[in-house]
């Protein structure tokens, strides 16, 4: 039994003495040992695995006391993969049991239905007539073959699928969700999830499917899919104008996603929804929050750091946004942005007229730029604020900073400056 070469031999060859002798526990776990040797020949290297953590969880989940599910493990496998012809029955269960696009099952539930090779020969029987437009008759085809094998799932898949050729999609859901979670109680989550894809690709408004897809990801550490949908489901509470529902969504994806490694850019995305949704309700307060978090994510967020300055300046808070304008522009200098710099200081004054610490910054940013008119325009912009605010001193400052640019009207600033210097 420990010869890779010989394993599978030697489990089927005691299998069957146990069953000879009436120990039909023994005899299934044996044969289904056997079986699992042989369906890894089946696939893909890369697939083998998979499949045996499947047959694993199969083994650890049989019924020592279910006798007629015993029997038909040991009496179908023995016929299965007994004579000459056993690796070209192998070949042809897999390539009727997996379905384009998806995983390979493990061939147990091809077994445990009974009747192998009607089940063989059904299967074939219906992809021909459903490739050749027969609904009907495929229809029929698989209802005969149920009868040999109940509970095989792949047949009763192809009657989900000869449904939803048919149009008749409701009734075709419903048999994929049975069959996802029969998938599940067998151990088969994975391909529980590929049965829920396809729902939701028929129908993309079922909510209860979209969660139980988003748990079974989570359970099988798929993060960054799980957040995906997570991302679906707010688009479409969003849609629904369900706000508040897509607003918690995210947030237990954000939840989600900073309890997890996963991509830092997947995390930046939910936080900028969640932003979204909150400039859109107009609760600057939450939505400054939020784009702070993005900001410590990613520094260079350029969405985040303006936002962060515009909110804090919609909330009065003109200290704390020329900190955060000051940072911004450093960081912009630093990569050689300077123009994008010049631009962000030039839209920020333009949507909120009337701040000093934006005036100035725009005017010390045009003086640098050797744009001494527009310089000159920013400075007496911010003279004018202060003087309207009774900051006296600094508005003599500002003129004194407007004379040091030569402006046309000099003897007019420099009356203005003997008016304040005299009234100080």
């Amino acid at each position: 039994m420990g010869d890779p070469a010989l394993s599978l031999g030697a489990n089927l060859a005691l299998g069957r003495i146990a069953y000879d002798k009436g120990e039909l526990p023994e005899a299934a776990r044996l044969l289904l040992q056997a079986l699992e040797k042989a369906d890894s020949l089946s696939v893909d290297a890369s697939q083998s695995s998979r499949l045996k953590q499947m047959y694993s969880t199969i083994e650890a989940s049989q019924n020592v006391n279910d006798t007629q599910t015993l029997k038909q493990i040991v009496e179908n496998t023995l016929s299965f993969l007994t004579g000459p012809e056993w690796f070209k029955r192998l070949r042809k269960a897999r390539q009727q049991s997996t379905l384009k696009g998806e995983a390979p099952r493990p061939l147990y539930d091809f077994l445990v239905g009974g009747g192998t090779d009607r089940i063989i020969q059904s299967m074939s029987r219906i992809d021909e007539l459903m490739d050749e437009g027969f609904l009907s008759s495929a229809s029929e085809e698989a209802m005969l073959a149920l009868q040999a094998a109940p509970t095989y799932l792949p047949l009763h898949q192809r009657m989900a699928d000869i449904m939803l050729k048919a149009g008749r999609t409701e009734a075709a859901i419903e048999k994929l969700r049975v069959i996802a979670e029969t998938a599940i109680i067998r151990g088969d989550g994975s391909q529980s999830i590929e049965i829920f894809q396809t729902i939701l690709t028929h129908s993309p408004v079922d909510i209860p499917i979209r969660l139980r897809l988003i748990d079974l990801l989570t359970q099988q550490d798929r993060l960054d899919e799980a957040l995906h949908e997570y991302l679906e489901l707010s688009e479409l509470y969003k849609q629904m104008a369900e706000i508040d529902e897509a607003r918690k969504t995210l947030e237990k994806a954000r939840e989600l996603a900073a309890s997890a490694k996963v991509d830092r850019r997947r995390s930046v995305e939910i936080l900028h929804q969640m932003g979204d949704i909150d400039l859109s309700r107009l609760d600057w307060r939450r939505a400054l929050r939020v784009y702070e978090q993005v900001q410590k994510l990613d520094p260079a967020d350029d969405k985040a750091r303006h936002s962060v300055i515009d909110l804090n300046l919609r909330l009065g808070q003109e200290e704390q946004a020329a900190k955060e304008l000051d940072s911004y522009l450093e960081l912009l200098v630093q990569a050689n942005r300077s123009s994008d710099a010049l631009d962000l200081l030039e839209e920020t004054a333009r949507e909120h007229p009337g701040k000093q610490a934006l005036h100035s910054r725009l005017a010390d940013a045009y003086r640098a730029a050797g744009r001494k008119a527009d310089a000159i325009a920013q400075y007496d912009a911010l003279g004018e604020i202060q003087l309207d605010a009774g900051q006296a001193e600094a508005a003599a400052r500002t003129i004194q900073t407007i004379l040091s640019l030569d402006p046309p009207d000099a003897e007019g600033y420099h009356e203005l400056l003997r008016n304040l210097q005299a009234g100080q």
